[in-house]
């Protein structure tokens, strides 16, 4: 007697089935009972005594009404040591508590509880690509537009937010890509392969908080940023590595508040201060005031000095400030100012326009050059010169005198000819005049005496070499004349004033 693997009980046990006038024996009677046995110790017993050999088909699915606590494995409407196979979907009415790990190839979600706060390594592996189409609760916190959280949060793929992401510690092992605004209250620490021309962090609210950002590629850059412990100071660069900055079309630096360009790196290497370069170094400084530039070398050695030095590929020039305690030596002087050419061009000074070149001492000008090439010491009058049409070189010095002041003037008149020719302008002070010629080939002295309204005295006429020419000397209104017989000389005049005539 048995099941015959359909679910029907068969009763075919000897002396069954039973026809109208079988003995009733023990030993039928027994059989039965044996096989009744056997075929209910078969059957699966309400309370729970007897364990299925095999698997039991539901075609109606499985219902209870038991209403019990489902927080362990010893409660519950269905308990099983194995596993629980769906193959198709699985509905939980209410809370579904896991203890243990769960695999899913997918899971379609209204509403997905996570009883721990705290998602281990194993606790909710997701191999594929998971899509909330509502609110995530994760750990009593509601996952939705704004993620906040006091646990750790590990995204090993490449997640995008678009929202609002406010977190006490995020650890990034792959890509983050913010699109909208992301607010870091405390520190972030994250190694970035550049991969694009610009990281920006941006720290506020915080006062001495730092951001610290790594930038790791073949070429080993490293970037650290924040403020100092008194959160008055932004610092950019690390102690252990050189700081490179880089940019396709140059560098601007700003140091106020606003977009004023301060400093300016072209890409072609040159430096502007307040302007934008065209040469290797341009400096603007507009205002209505003293723009300067400051070298100071505060050492009281006796080597201490500074320069500003220029140079080409065999020589230099510049100019040097010696120090107070610098030691002299030859024309460099303690406190004083050098200025030096050491090329076989020499040293040029020059005015560009068609202007006097200044001396002076103790703001008061001692000499010029003037612009027709005449030099004047002590004086801005060239008293020689007159009306000359040739240049001259004047040396003006006073001397003592028995009544009044005596000058001596030295003029050099560069060509007189047989035409009357002014080679000094005597005004109303009377002169004794040496005067010396030459034509290349033939030289003379003259010694002459003259002044304002009197006439020409020559005292004495040499021949200082050749055979000169003769020669005519006259006063026209106060300025002393020559006339050459022929040819054209060039003349100097050496002329002593002593007092009025």
């Amino acid at each position: 007697m048995s099941y015959n693997g359909s679910g029907t009980f068969v009763i075919n046990s000897a002396g069954q089935p039973v026809v109208t006038g079988t003995v009733i024996s023990s030993t039928a009677f027994n059989a039965l009972t044996a096989d009744l046995a056997t075929g209910l110790s078969t059957a699966i017993t309400k309370d729970g005594q007897t364990t299925t050999t095999a698997r039991i088909l539901f075609a109606q699915g499985v219902s209870s009404t038991l209403v019990t606590d489902a927080t362990s494995t010893t409660t519950g409407s269905i308990i099983t040591a194995g596993g629980i196979s769906c193959q198709k979907a699985l509905f939980v009415g209410t809370t579904a508590t896991i203890t243990g790990a769960v695999t899913l190839a997918g899971i379609t979600a209204t509403s997905l509880a996570l009883g721990g706060a705290t998602l281990g390594t194993n606790a909710l592996a997701v191999t594929g690509t998971t899509q909330l189409n509502s609110a995530l609760n994760y750990g009593g916190v509601t996952l939705s537009n704004s993620v906040t959280g006091t646990g750790s949060m590990v995204l090993s793929a490449s997640p995008t937010l678009t929202g609002t992401l406010t977190a006490a510690a995020a650890t990034f092992s792959g890509t983050l890509g913010v699109t909208g605004a992301a607010t870091f209250n405390a520190r972030i620490s994250q190694a970035l392969t550049p991969a694009a021309a610009e990281y920006a962090l941006r720290s506020t609210g915080q006062t001495t908080g730092w951001i610290s950002v790594s930038l790791n590629n073949t070429g080993g850059e490293y970037v650290v940023a924040g403020e100092n412990s008194s959160g008055n100071n932004l610092i950019i660069g690390d102690s252990a590595y050189d700081m490179v900055i880089r940019a396709p079309s140059g560098i601007s630096f700003s140091a106020n508040a606003g977009a004023t360009q301060h400093m300016r790196l072209s890409s072609a290497g040159l430096l502007g201060i307040g302007m934008t370069p065209s040469n290797v170094l341009d400096i603007t400084q507009t205002q209505d005031g003293l723009s300067t530039i400051g070298l100071k070398n505060a050492s009281t050695g006796t080597s201490g000095r500074m320069a500003l030095l220029l140079s080409n590929v065999s020589t230099s020039g510049g100019i040097i400030l010696n120090g107070t305690g610098y030691t002299t030596s030859g024309l460099l002087r303690q406190d004083g100012a050098y200025v030096f050419g050491n090329g076989a061009g020499g040293l040029t000074l020059a005015a560009g326009a068609a202007q006097p070149i200044y001396f002076g001492i103790n703001s008061a000008e001692v000499a010029r050059f003037g612009s027709d090439g005449s030099l004047l010491i002590g004086s801005t009058t060239n008293v020689g010169a007159g009306n000359m049409s040739a240049k001259s070189h004047i040396v003006r010095t006073t001397v003592a005198a028995v009544n009044g002041t005596s000058q001596i003037t030295a003029v050099r008149t560069a060509s007189v000819s047989t035409s009357a020719t002014t080679i000094y302008a005597m005004g109303d002070y009377g002169y004794l005049f040496l005067i010396t010629g030459d034509n290349g080939g033939n030289g003379f002295t003259d010694l002459v005496i003259s002044g304002f309204g009197s006439g020409v005295t020559v005292i004495s006429s040499t021949t200082a070499f050749g055979s000169p020419v003769g020669r005519t000397y006259s006063n026209s209104s106060g300025n002393l004349q020559l006339a050459m017989a022929s040819s054209t000389y060039s003349v100097a005049v050496i002329a002593v004033q002593s007092g009025r005539f």
